[in-house]
């Protein structure tokens, strides 16, 4: 507890005061997990650690100083000091996930190896686009199945291939800066980090008008009029990879060892990803999972061999129940009035960290976006058609 002001006797003009006790802001650790958490440096750099996790709640209130008058009794001020409210609750938490399963794809995006440009899957999706493009085009006319076979064979077959080769060809400096890079760094440590978009969400879950749970609790007269309230619910996240790789190219003394290194740097030798994606429908799985990453994660892809030092990856969430309160003093005696807006906030705070396991993938979930919502429907029009 803490005195956050004091009221004056506005009444008789003496010096007596009353202090106006309010709650403590502060900070509660609920957990506190730590496993090999040293913070050795080497050259500068952190060599060690391990899984963590530090979960705590909060509570912050947020009020300018006032001085509140009575109009009419010009003595002393009414109260001189902060204005509070009654903290809200914990916000509660759901179910997010292991932070163990974002191992797979932050890994993936990670790795230092990946193919200057990935053809290998454009070109074997053209063997078909061939066929669904005549299709379409003699039944565009006058058939929605055309139309729909047309989509699909834009959409997956000609435009990908289309986007590389004009990135190929259109790029030669970034494709020559990205070869000196995988020369420069061959045999190297490289440190990666990666983040992933954040999430924020903002939910208002009540408003409402009158004084309950404000402090100080003053008499009527000194509020130009009544205080209004609103809560609002909000969840923020934030994931995160750390890591650092050594992987080593291949020799290319030979002309067969250049054609072998030329072919893995536009994504055209066959890996266990690669197979993968050239299976039907697994296209449609990679929408809601990350298992292709898992699978690009097998084997090396430009590298001989590569390997991680150390990979990590982090996560950060913060659930936060807040009410803001919009309270209307009088503040001069020639009925001036002043808005006071103050806040209380509870936050709960979960931060961890765990191995990224190139092999853990997740589930991703949520709603179609509206490209893979035009797929689907075309998908849906062409195989009903065929019956």
């Amino acid at each position: 507890m803490a005195v956050i002001g004091y009221e004056y006797d506005w009444v008789n003009g003496s010096d007596a005061r009353t202090p106006v006790i309010g709650d403590d802001a502060g900070k509660v650790n609920r957990a506190f997990v730590s496993s090999n958490h040293r913070f050795d440096r080497k050259k500068g750099h952190y060599v060690s650690g391990g899984i963590f996790l530090n979960d705590y709640t909060e509570t912050v209130f947020t009020s300018p100083s006032l001085t509140v008058v009575r109009p009419g009794f010009a003595a002393k001020p009414a109260y001189v000091g902060l204005t509070q409210g009654l903290p809200p609750e914990v916000p509660a938490i759901g179910d997010t996930g292991s932070l163990h399963n974002y191992g797979a794809e932050l890994y993936r995006r990670a790795r230092p190896d990946k193919p200057i440009y990935p053809l290998g899957n454009g070109l074997f999706e053209l063997k078909d686009v061939p066929g669904q493009i005549r299709d379409a085009w003699r039944g565009f006319p006058k058939t929605l199945k055309g139309l729909s076979d047309w989509h699909v064979a834009v959409q997956f077959g000609w435009l990908p291939v289309l986007q590389d080769l004009r990135a190929i060809f259109g790029e030669a400096e970034k494709q020559r800066t990205r070869l000196a890079w995988l020369l420069r760094h061959n045999g190297k440590p490289v440190r990666r980090r990666i983040e992933m978009e954040p999430v924020s969400t903002t939910e208002v879950v009540g408003t409402g008008t009158g004084w309950y749970g404000i402090k100080p609790v003053l008499v009527t007269q000194c509020y130009a009029g009544t205080p209004s309230w609103v809560q609002t619910q909000s969840y923020t996240r934030k994931v995160w990879f750390s890591g650092k790789f050594v992987y080593y190219l291949p020799k290319i003394d030979t002309e067969p060892e250049r054609d072998t290194f030329i072919r893995a740097l536009f994504g055209l030798r066959p890996t266990p990803a690669a197979v993968w994606r050239g299976i039907p429908w697994t296209w449609l799985i990679n929408w809601y999972s990350t298992i292709g990453d898992a699978f690009s994660n097998l084997t090396s892809e430009v590298a001989e061999s590569i390997y991680s030092e150390y990979a990590y990856v982090m996560r950060q969430q913060q659930w936060s129940n807040e009410v803001t309160w919009h309270v209307p003093y009088y503040t001069g005696h020639d009925h001036s009035s002043t808005m006071c807006t103050a806040s209380a906030i509870h936050r709960r705070v979960i931060q961890e960290r765990d191995y990224a396991d190139p092999f853990a993938f997740r589930w991703t979930g949520g709603s179609p976006s509206p490209f893979q919502q035009s797929i689907l429907s075309a998908l849906t029009v062409s195989r009903v058609r065929r019956r």
